[in-house]
This record gives C-alpha cells, sequence and structure tokens, in this order.
C-alpha cells in the first residue's frame, strides 16, 4: 500500500508547486479504523524512502504523533525506512541540485532521528560480481564523467531489435513473462513510441477509448461554450505526466499498468500489472497477472493544471498505461528478467542512470539501445551529498 493511502495524505500535483499552500496535512480521524491499525503495529516499513518528498514523510510524523498522543518522532513508533540514495531523488519543478536536496528526506529534519545501515551484499546481481561494482560507482560518481555502456552490455541499433531482444511473439502473449521484460528510456515521448511498437504486434482489433474532458470549477454556459471547447481540443492533444491518454488505445491481450488505487486489499493498486480479458462499452474486464484476479475497471477521474495553463482539468479515463516500457524514474523497484536501456536521450536528474543499468541480474539479461550515428558514451548525474550521507 503507498504512504499516501495507508496515512491518507493528498497528491500534490507538480503544477501547484510553485504556488503558496499550508503543509500537507492527513485526512486520517484519531477514531478511525486506519487509526486503532496503527496503533497497533509494532513497526513501520517504508520503502523507496528517498523517492518520496521530505514533505510527505513529515505529513507521517505529524499523524502519528496525533493517533499516538505523543510529541516523539512518529509517535514513538519504530519506522524502518528502506532504499537506495543512489537511486532517483523527488522529482521538482526546478530539477535543480539544491531543489532536489530541499525536497528529499536527507534534508528534513527526521532524518536525524534515523541510523543508517548499509548493505553490503549484492543481492540482485549477486551471479555478476564485475557488473555490480561497476554499477555502484557510477551510482557513487558525482564527478559527471561520461560512461561506455557497451563496456559490460551488447547493444541494439534499432527498435526493430529492441522489440525483438524483449518481446518475441512466444512472450508477448504470456503475460506473466511481459511484466518481467522493459524498455528503459528517461522521456515519457519514447515510452509511448515504443509501446505502440509493441501494441502493433498484438492479435486482433484494438479500440480506442476517449477521455470526458471537463474545466474544473467553470460553468459553462452560450456565451463560453466555444471557448471552453477550444481549450479542451487543445489540452487533449497534450500528454499529462501519470494521467492516460486522452485517446487510449486498448486491446485484447494488452498488458497495462494501472494509474490508481482501486482496491488494495484485492492488489489492484497503481503500478499494478494487469491483462485485459474484455473491452466493454463502459467499462474494462482486466486480470491482475500476479494473483488471477478479475476486475471490472470503471473510468475514474484524474485532475490536473497543464503547463503554463490558468485551469484545472478534471478527465475521466479508464485508469490504464501500456506496460511494455518505463521511464527511468518509474522502474525503480523493479527485478527485471530483460531490459533495454535506451542511450539516445541523456539523462537529466539524480540517479536516474544508475536506477536503469540495476534492474538485471546478469550483464547478459539486458541491451543497450544505440542506434548508428550516436555517441557511445552517455552522460551521468549524481548529487554529491547522496553519495557523502553513506557510510
Amino acid at each position: 500500500m503507498t504512504v499516501h493511502k495507508r496515512f491518507i495524505i493528498p497528491v500534490i500535483e507538480d503544477d501547484d508547486q510553485n504556488q503558496a499552500r499550508p503543509p500537507l496535512r492527513s485526512g486520517l480521524h484519531s477514531n478511525s479504523g486506519q487509526a486503532a491499525l496503527l496503533r497497533e503495529a509494532s513497526l513501520l516499513i517504508i520503502d523507496e524512502v528517498w523517492a518520496l518528498p521530505a514533505e510527505v514523510l513529515e505529513a507521517v510524523d505529524d499523524v502519528l504523533q496525533d493517533v499516538m498522543g505523543s510529541d516523539e518522532p512518529f509517535g514513538g513508533k519504530v519506522v524502518l525506512a528502506v532504499g537506495d540514495p543512489r537511486q532517483t531523488a523527488p522529482v521538482t519543478k526546478e530539477n535543480t541540485e539544491q531543489a532536489t536536496l530541499e525536497a528529499s528526506f536527507l534534508t528534513s529534519p527526521l532524518f536525524a532521528h534515523f541510523k543508517v545501515h548499509e548493505l553490503q551484499q549484492a543481492q540482485r546481481q549477486a551471479g555478476d560480481p564485475a557488473l555490480s561494482a561497476w554499477v555502484d560507482r557510477i551510482g557513487d560518481d558525482y564527478s559527471r564523467n561520461s560512461i561506455d555502456p557497451t563496456t559490460f552490455f551488447d547493444n541494439v541499433d534499432s527498435l526493430q531489435l529492441a522489440k525483438d531482444f524483449l518481446f518475441p511473439p512466444d512472450v508477448l502473449s504470456n503475460p506473466r513473462s511481459v511484466i518481467s521484460r522493459c524498455f528503459l528510456t528517461p522521456l515519457n515521448i519514447n515510452v509511448d513510441e515504443f509501446n505502440d511498437m509493441v501494441l502493433d504486434d498484438l492479435p486482433g482489433e484494438y479500440y480506442v477509448k476517449r477521455s470526458h474532458d471537463s474545466l474544473k470549477d467553470v460553468e459553462r454556459t452560450a456565451s463560453n461554450a466555444e471557448d471552453i471547447d477550444a481549450a479542451l481540443t487543445t489540452i487533449a492533444s497534450i500528454s499529462h505526466p501519470r494521467v492516460p491518454e486522452h485517446e487510449l488505445r486498448l486491446q485484447v491481450g494488452q498488458v497495462c499498468s494501472v494509474l490508481r488505487n482501486i482496491n488494495v486489499y484485492a492488489g489492484l493498486v497503481k503500478h499494478a500489472r494487469v491483462e485485459i480479458l474484455r473491452i466493454n462499452s463502459r467499462s474494462i474486464t482486466v486480470r491482475l497477472i500476479i494473483s488471477g484476479k478479475t476486475f471490472l475497471l470503471p473510468r475514474v477521474n484524474f485532475e490536473f493544471r497543464p503547463q503554463s495553463s490558468p485551469f484545472r482539468i478534471v478527465q475521466k479515463q479508464y485508469p490504464l498505461w501500456p506496460a511494455y516500457a518505463s521511464t527511468f524514474h518509474a522502474c525503480q523497484g523493479l527485478t527485471l528478467d530483460r531490459s533495454i536501456i535506451d542511450c539516445t536521450t541523456p539523462v537529466f536528474a539524480h540517479g536516474q542512470r544508475y536506477a536503469a543499468l540495476s534492474r538485471t541480474r546478469h550483464r547478459t539479461h539486458t541491451r543497450t539501445f544505440i542506434p548508428p550515428g550516436v555517441l557511445i558514451e552517455i552522460n551521468n548525474i549524481v548529487f554529491r551529498p547522496f553519495v557523502d550521507m553513506q557510510l
């Protein structure tokens, strides 16, 4: 379960980062069942803590103090924060080292209350210790030196070869195999391009489900209807992070990532992988790949503000996104049987390169994608304070 869901902490969109707002506060009531569950807990584990904005962790601290009636950090509860500071940090609008540090767990007053334990033995890449050591050096290298990934990985020089390596026909027809393979790239636009290539190989007819869009807190009248329609048409043509496409292409047999917590206790949560079984007029029948359980997915509301727009948009769409490719940020936590690392686009944030290089168990499970004419050496961004805090 996500931290936001367990502690009822609102999600603040990137669009609102530049607006004055009060500190994050939990909506959890001290007399609720969730509060009772927290009181009974002897240990709280927060995974991927380095990607969590500090203000979210501080909201957790506040609500636990309230629930426990104690002003001790986290209300006196034992908290185990798990994560790798070499991996990606919180995303900020400015995307500078200073802004990233200020948003991170490292600069929170809560950090001083934790005792740091560093794991010494590689787990995921234990079978390839030379690769593991090389990847760790990249994660620690704040000199901005370029990297030659072909030192360890074979290369494919076309997207077709990348697709053939990841998703040959026997794999594409097996959803359990599909979810352990991924094309990794820095940008969402490249995620979309590769997903579309894979969808072209799926048998059968595809359907396009269009979202129902509206402007929040704007009353539609005869005098402004034309302007509203023009604004929505323009906005529909622009992709927005964490929001489904306005025109969502879906096929039976397609593997998708879920974009919302739908049924936490049944495992149908954000980032869960599902297979589409049936496309109905008002719902999508999906199977949760890990458990085999089936669900009917309705359209849900997504609210966001497009960049440089004065309007907030309410988009009603199925909470699905094709899952054959991922950004470097979103791949954290995955252990893959095969990966392709897109080297055509520079990374732009701390830890992205390390996160992408460390997804598979052995060098033979990964290929780089470097087309003819593209430099073999690629960039790397590491912010030194995240390295210096390690033991």
